[in-house]
């Protein structure tokens, strides 16, 4: 398993995962200044990337065959997902915290998926739900993974 492919913005943004298995994932987010919109409070942008990110694991993870469980690294990161859609419901907002994102992957076929998630606060509160549309590409053959791109 690659733990290093695909984190940079994962890293920058500190969202860090609690636990991952073949139904659900979830990762928190400790909040800064960086996380704040110009009124103070959580920047709509980071909980969309927080639901986009936490949906494509939750769909790699329900394909990969690797062991899961509490804190663990990201599912299979060799195995690129490209987001097809997303939709972010937002319902409120916080300024300080732990936030959570929880994803499970929710239906698809052989190269179409489709996941939802929810955001919430350190109390439990509900800031914001979101569905996407995800297609998982196949898994690269060894020789083509240290080929340049043109």
């Amino acid at each position: 398993m690659n733990t290093s492919a695909s984190t940079r913005l994962r890293d920058y943004l500190g969202l860090k995962f609690v636990s991952v298995n073949e139904e659900s994932i979830c990762m928190q987010l400790l909040l800064n200044h960086r996380h704040l919109n110009q009124a103070g409070t959580l920047h709509g942008g980071v909980v969309t990337t927080m639901i986009d990110i936490a949906c494509s694991i939750a769909v790699r993870a329900c394909q990969d065959e690797s062991p899961t469980g509490s804190a663990e690294p990201e599912p299979d990161a060799d195995r690129p997902v490209a987001t097809l859609t997303l939709n972010t419901c937002f319902l409120a907002t916080t300024r300080r915290g732990v936030v959570t994102v929880h994803a499970q992957r929710r239906g698809g076929g052989k190269r179409i998926h489709f996941a939802a998630a929810q955001v919430k606060d350190q109390n439990g509160k509900l800031l914001a739900t979101g569905e996407g549309s995800y297609t998982l590409k196949p898994r690269a053959r060894q020789a083509d993974s240290h080929s340049p791109v043109a």
